[in-house]
């Protein structure tokens, strides 16, 4: 295992993406037109970013990222309302 590691996630705006590794998070990537695409970009961002081996795995979120997540979804679900409103 290299210790780089992504998950998918819900939100109010999709599917978003969470990347992270030995030190913490590095990334968190708003949702893209679909699923695929949106862990497509996880990887080809870390293809450059990462150290060799250059490989990041899909995991199981990190219980410590949810308060993080939390507020995230919060925030975006805030931001929907407040477009919603003003429509």
């Amino acid at each position: 295992m290299t210790g780089h590691h992504f998950a998918i996630f819900d939100t109010a705006i999709g599917r978003c993406g969470i990347a992270w590794g030995e030190h913490g998070i590095n990334a968190v990537q708003l949702p893209m037109s679909s699923e695929d695409k949106t862990r497509a970009r996880i990887r080809q961002r870390y293809e450059v970013a990462i150290p060799r081996p250059r490989d990041i795995v899909k995991a199981r979120m990190n219980p410590a990222f949810a308060p993080l997540l939390e507020r995230l979804w919060q925030d975006l679900s805030a931001e929907v309302d407040n477009v919603r409103r003003a429509a």
